[in-house]
């Protein structure tokens, strides 16, 4: 997992390169201004694996690397704002998810197969299934969000 922050003004771009500094298919952040967020690199099982992170940024920034076995769980129901990454544990299940920004919400279970639960832009509302844990949750967002384990 990745978390940064930054206060610039700009474009803050933070992506994977593989061992000879070619770019990976990981784009963890790419955000224009003030930043804060959580996300994951690796997971994905596709491309060159990232061994070194390359940042873009007009103004200062942070950034610590932990384990995902460090993620948070998925509780039943939570709410948050901007990018994120949880651990989901639980059997298979129905979540009622709500997104209430302006620009891309992906929300992307990963644990075998990857599948894809979300992929809108500006506000969201719906029903998203996920498939049995353990699996890695990471969400994309630009706003504040809601997730509601349904049944």
């Amino acid at each position: 997992m990745v978390t940064a922050t930054t206060n610039g003004s700009s474009n803050f771009q933070i992506s994977g390169l593989d061992k000879g500094n070619q770019p990976t298919i990981d784009q963890l952040v790419n955000a224009i201004g003030t930043y804060s967020g959580t996300t994951a690199f690796g997971v994905t099982g596709m491309g060159n694996a990232p061994v070194k992170l390359q940042v873009t940024a007009d103004g200062s920034w942070t950034i610590t690397i932990a384990p995902i076995s460090t993620a948070r769980v998925l509780p039943a129901s939570i709410t948050g704002h901007g990018d994120a990454v949880f651990k989901f544990d639980g059997d298979a299940a129905d979540f009622a998810i709500t997104h209430n920004g302006t620009s891309n919400f992906t929300v992307q279970q990963y644990g075998g197969d990857p599948s894809m639960g979300v992929n809108e832009i500006g506000k969201y509302s719906g029903t998203v299934p996920f498939v049995a844990g353990p699996t890695v949750l990471v969400i994309g967002a630009d706003g504040s969000w809601t997730f509601k384990k349904q049944g």
